[in-house]
């Protein structure tokens, strides 16, 4: 089999070096993941931020993530560890039980979360890629007002089974109503039979996935501070449901883990949940091959880092509605709704804060001193390494047309989006002499492709905007350039201009007064 897949491969394979210090240490909270370790370079112990990382998904889509260990489920990518761990479990559990002839009792899931989180979805496309989707039944017992409508639901299972197929019984909301309805799950759970009446009804072989809506994690199910609360519990056979579950899963959602339930406490130990969001932003629109979906950076910037969102996924969900474009292409700023609707969605106070963030930077950036020094540099550097360089860019900046020196202010303005890629920054210098903190310059070095391919790409759509398109032979009377391709299509000195631009940031950046930091 090992050779088979090296010969025919099925899945792409990439080779991580794993840095010394995680093999030496251990995670006591087990949340070390290559995806945080690719983020930085090898040298760095801290956690970094995966805010980079989900920006990159926002601009290009999940493809970003191919050399990431990631899983999808159908319409579910997911790049969390332990997310990736439960659904691969769960899925496998589903396999074993329809091959397995012999299973004549059902087996049993329970999908824990806060609400919003979409608890069903992620269950569903795993179900719906192993099974098909006609074998999904789906109940609310919350909005089930007696007994009968529960043995209604189980006959309409039975009908199924008998029809062949192997169900797939999903139960909304089944701790609802003072978990009364526990009681009544457990006979069909464990041997696969309900008693209706004074008439026992055989179920057969089929599947219960059950949701719960007051409980956001399985750990948390049953626990109760009051003695009464337990009681009833107990009574209610709800230690005896809970025992009866083969497998659970606890929903992540796009809000970040709280450190306890009742609380907004952000769980520092939840690295991933900007991914998460922009997973989530990214299955709603079309991307291009190559170059980013047109966004501001400031709305990426609030969406993935606004505390939470007020109904978890289904708030993130109409708030993108709002914002999608018609062709699917883009999300627009400009409809961004007023506070009292945004409210419904997000802290209005923190959305618009963020919003804002990168702007305020960029108010005080005195483009109009960084273009200059960005344009003699690249003489500079043209000369040294002999790449060549027209005669109308070779003279002094103020000599230059106006749509080359919009060439260089769009390159000065874009430095903070591209530097946001990999957690970093640009703010005011304390002082002209202000060094590169060496821990940023090798985490530059380290990310100096993707960064030189942003930079690259960042320089194609300026290039785009002023009406330039791709020809084979270089035109500038015509507006035609042979350098509008994608990045790993240019020839290694091409690449190094754009390495070399990244590189002369920090100079560029200090002769005006600033500096690159961490987000």
């Amino acid at each position: 089999r090992i050779t088979s897949e090296i010969n025919k491969p099925k899945y792409k394979l990439s080779t991580i070096n794993i840095p010394k210090y995680i093999l030496s240490e251990k995670d006591k909270n087990d949340t070390w993941m290559i995806m945080e370790t690719l983020q930085k370079s090898p040298s760095m112990k801290d956690k970094i931020s995966l805010h980079g990382l989900a920006t990159q998904v926002v601009y290009y889509g999940t493809k970003i993530l191919n050399d990431i260990p990631h899983a999808t489920f159908k319409y579910l990518t997911t790049a969390d560890r332990h997310e990736i761990e439960t659904l691969r479990r769960f899925k496998q559990f589903i396999i074993d039980y329809r091959d397995n002839k012999k299973a004549k009792n059902p087996i049993s899931f329970g999908v824990f979360g806060p609400p919003g989180a979409g608890k069903s979805f992620g269950v569903k496309q795993i179900v719906f890629e192993v099974l098909g989707e006609k074998n999904w039944l789906e109940y609310n017992l919350s909005q089930f007002s007696s007994i009968n409508e529960l043995y209604g639901a189980f006959h309409q299972v039975r009908d199924s089974i008998l029809g062949g197929n192997l169900p797939v019984v999903f139960m909304d909301e089944f701790d609802s109503d003072k978990y009364k309805w526990l009681q009544y799950l457990i006979s069909p759970m464990s041997s696969g039979d309900f008693q209706e009446g004074q008439l026992p009804h055989k179920l057969g072989k089929f599947i219960f996935i059950f949701a719960g809506a007051t409980s956001h994690t399985f750990d948390a199910f049953g626990k109760f501070t009051d003695e009464k609360d337990k009681l009833d519990f107990i009574l209610k056979k709800g230690p005896d449901f809970k025992s009866r579950l083969d497998s659970y899963y606890n929903v992540l959602g796009p809000n970040p883990k709280t450190l306890t339930p009742d609380s907004y406490e952000p769980d520092p130990a939840d690295i991933t949940y900007p991914l998460r969001r922009a997973i989530f932003i990214a299955g709603k629109l079309k991307y291009k091959s190559y170059l980013p979906a047109p966004i501001d950076a400031g709305l990426v910037n609030a969406l993935l880092r606004v505390p939470r969102y007020v109904h978890g996924a289904r708030s993130l969900d109409k708030f993108l509605s709002i914002l999608l474009s018609k062709d699917e292409t883009m999300l627009n700023r400009n409809v961004i709704p007023a506070d009292a609707q945004l409210a419904l969605y997000v802290d209005t106070g923190e959305f618009n804060k963020l919003l804002t963030e990168s702007q305020i930077t960029l108010q005080f950036l005195p483009v109009n001193a960084l273009a200059p020094e960005i344009h003699e540099s690249f003489r500079l550097l043209s000369k040294k390494n002999n790449w060549g360089i027209k005669e109308k860019y070779d003279k002094p900046y103020n000599d230059l047309d106006s749509e080359a020196k919009d060439d260089n202010i769009a390159a000065g303005l874009r430095i903070q989006e591209i530097l946001a890629a990999i957690n970093l920054g640009i703010k005011k210098a304390d002082s002209p002499d202000t060094k590169l903190d060496q821990n940023i310059k090798e985490h530059i070095e380290y990310h100096i492709e993707l960064l030189a391919m942003l930079e690259h790409n960042g320089w194609w759509m300026q290039r785009m905007k002023m009406g330039w398109k791709y020809a084979p032979v270089r035109d500038d009377d015509k507006k035609q350039h042979h350098l509008l391709i994608p990045y790993s299509d240019l020839p290694n000195n091409e690449k190094e201009k754009d390495r070399n631009s990244i590189r002369d940031y920090t100079e560029r950046l200090r002769l005006v007064g600033y500096k690159i930091v961490w987000m």
